[in-house]
């Protein structure tokens, strides 16, 4: 793949590693990084007591992490390791049109929005803020939540 942050997150124990030093939260609901590259991401969230709400369905705040996760790795990996770039996300909005009853998928496949906005921020002096879509998918592939995480990439100052 020729990215060695692509290549951390595509192994199994180091993600682990990952979201338990640095993401306890999301490692307790048991998310799990299936997939990514420069341009997707696959994120998982299993259907367990851990993730579900009284009412029998995945919890939205759940939901949320691994949507927000699915987004996030993208970031991390336009940032390639760059520790003079600041990243956060600065809104979200969310809709769920269908009841999450299943283990779910989160899919983000706007990696390349991501990467022009930090190439954006490193070249210039402004903050840059860039809109990313991601979907939650059911076991039968139907949409059950959607997302926009609005991601703020500024370079930090030098004093």
């Amino acid at each position: 793949m020729g990215n060695k942050v692509i290549d951390q997150f595509n192994n199994r124990w180091k993600t682990t590693l990952f979201l338990f030093t640095q993401l306890p939260t999301a490692f307790f609901l048991g998310i799990r990084i299936l997939n990514c590259t420069r341009i997707e991401s696959a994120i998982s969230l299993p259907f367990t007591f851990r993730s579900k709400n009284p009412f029998k369905s995945v919890y939205f705040a759940a939901q949320t992490a691994a949507a927000e996760i699915s987004t996030g790795v993208l970031a991390i990996i336009a940032l390639d390791g760059r520790k003079d770039v600041v990243m956060l996300v600065k809104s979200v909005h969310s809709t769920f049109p269908k009841k999450a009853t299943t283990n779910l998928i989160f899919r983000c496949i706007q990696g390349d929005k991501i990467q022009m906005a930090v190439k954006e921020a490193i070249e210039g002096s402004d903050g840059v803020e860039v809109s990313i879509e991601t979907f939650g998918y059911n076991t039968d592939n139907e949409i059950v939540s959607s997302y926009i995480f609005t991601w703020y990439f500024r370079k930090k100052q030098k004093i």
